[in-house]
């Protein structure tokens, strides 16, 4: 398996919404009175979506910037502000896609192209297309982004149909209405809280967009978000036998609710909480505790007994007057607290957290570049539960960092200086146990970290993207050597390059 932190979106995923009238009713007057309160904002915009090209330029701005305008550890952002009019962002935005605009009317896009791949495995060229488009009417904006494209076929974790001839998915596909400083959103969309430009410890852009609905509201000074979601159902198996006989399987709905609040202390600092609730069970509906926006999700389930995996996140961003970005990511699953005078529970069950920490350096050394070091752990049990339907996960991936029982640190250097052209090299060293997506939790306190058998290993990354008028292209090597306990060394390398013509369509009225 190559270790490399990407990811593939999918293309069957599923929406849900409730019938309940009296939840819509509860969620209609409870989103009315958040409008009541909030404060002049931001104009109804699309999002910029998350491409490390893009964000790679938007960070280099904010961080030269002498205030931070964007929240900037909840992602993806809006097409407004000041970075997006910045000179310098304007002479790279070669990959910033032409259909996302602020003014009013419908955009089309379509990027016929091709592909070709050479890795160990195989060898591979197909043609692909992403076909794309938005439309704006006053406060209500609307995008739509579709792949279609015979690449998914080759991809282990793609969960959509690899039959046919090709295959397709919808990575982007949502509404947002605004009502003051309000936006309503519905549908699916790929997010990141946290570090920007690296996989977020509580939800980030690894796993396959999943649709959710919910609004973000925001003032100068702090922000506020809460999203609902019908994640995939599974073929469940309970450990401790409290929703399924322990030896059974039997299908079971999964939910998940999430909020968050992200706060400007001051011109250079900034901080955001997150809370999350994953449920699920055989016949599993939405429950109306999740729903509410105001709740504390851990009480719900210790006072009302609603079974659920809770996580928690603490995100922290200084900006020093050197323009150099510090961040920091915490995610608590279950830290082990001893609270029982019988037993030492920190003997028997390791804690489930994670941390991440990132400097950024703009123009180290070589002007017009950014260059970062990060660093990150993964403890061996996090995102899992005794149920594997409480897993953190949607599909085959995680909804946060790509791996658990990890931890690795890596150095990078994008190159901005040029109009045409973006060059980008990383180097990392990490260490990898035996912990899998689908496993469920095994807390024996004297398993060691990471959980051997344990592989390690040193990867490079090397790319090069290319974007003039209408063209655009790009080239991305990967090497990871890596080896195991008895010794055993294993090379890997591919080669991926990729061409593309776009073509515009603009109805403005």
């Amino acid at each position: 398996m190559i270790f490399k932190e990407s990811s593939i979106v999918s293309v069957k995923l599923y929406s849900y919404i409730s019938g309940n009238a009296k939840i819509q009713l509860g969620i209609q007057v409870l989103l009315s009175l958040v409008t009541l309160i909030s404060t002049p904002g931001y104009a109804t915009t699309p999002y910029i979506p998350i491409d490390r090209d893009v964000y790679r330029n938007i960070e280099y701005v904010i961080l030269k910037s002498d205030s931070i305008e964007y929240f900037i550890l909840s992602q993806p952002y809006f097409n407004t502000g000041t970075v997006m009019n910045n000179l310098y962002f304007k002479k790279f935005r070669f990959k910033y896609p032409k259909l996302i605009g602020t003014e009013e009317g419908v955009s089309i896009q379509a990027r016929p192209g091709w592909i070709s791949q050479n890795n160990s495995d195989s060898r591979d060229s197909y043609p692909t297309i992403s076909i794309g488009g938005n439309i704006k009417i006053g406060n209500f904006t609307g995008v739509g982004h579709l792949m279609v494209t015979k690449y998914f076929n080759t991809d282990q974790d793609f969960h959509g149909d690899k039959t046919g001839w090709t295959s397709a998915y919808l990575s982007e596909g949502y509404a947002i209405y605004k009502i003051n400083s309000t936006n309503i959103f519905g549908g699916r969309m790929p997010r990141n809280y946290g570090i920007i430009n690296e996989y977020g410890l509580l939800f980030s852009d690894n796993p396959y967009p999943f649709d959710h609905y919910g609004f973000t509201t925001q003032g100068t000074h702090l922000q506020y978000s809460y999203y609902f979601a019908r994640l995939n159902d599974m073929e469940g198996i309970d450990d401790q036998g409290i929703l399924i006989p322990v030896g059974d399987t039997k299908l079971t709905n999964r939910f998940m609710a999430f909020q968050r609040l992200d706060i400007k202390i001051n011109s250079n600092m900034q901080m955001g909480i997150s809370e999350a609730a994953l449920y699920g069970g055989p016949d599993q509906a939405f429950v109306a505790a999740y729903l509410n926006p105001m709740n504390f999700y851990y009480l719900s389930q210790r006072n009302q007994k609603y079974q659920m995996n809770g996580a928690w996140q603490v995100n922290f961003f200084y900006h020093f007057d050197s323009g150099i970005g510090l961040y920091f990511d915490i995610y608590i699953d279950d830290a082990i607290i001893n609270n029982n005078e019988q037993r030492n529970d920190r003997e028997l069950y390791q804690d489930r957290v994670a941390a991440m920490g990132k400097i950024t350096f703009p123009d180290f050394i070589i002007p017009s570049t950014i260059t970062t070091l990060r660093y990150v752990r993964i403890w061996n049990e996090t995102y899992v539960t005794f149920r594997n339907f409480e897993n953190w996960i949607f599909y085959n991936k995680y909804l946060g960092f790509p791996y658990r029982a990890y931890e690795g640190l890596k150095a990078e250097t994008t190159i901005l200086s040029y109009s045409s052209w973006q060059s980008h090299i990383s180097c990392g060293i990490w260490q990898k146990g035996d912990r899998e997506v689908s496993d469920t939790f095994q807390g024996d306190a004297t398993i060691p970290f990471p959980a051997p058998p344990v592989i390690k290993g040193i990867d490079l990354q090397m790319d090069v993207v290319y974007g003039k008028n209408n063209i655009d292209g790009y080239l991305k090597i990967y090497m990871e050597n890596s080896y195991n306990s008895g010794n055993n060394t294993t090379f890997m390398s591919s080669i991926q390059l990729g061409v593309n013509y776009r073509f515009n369509y603009v109805l403005s009225y």
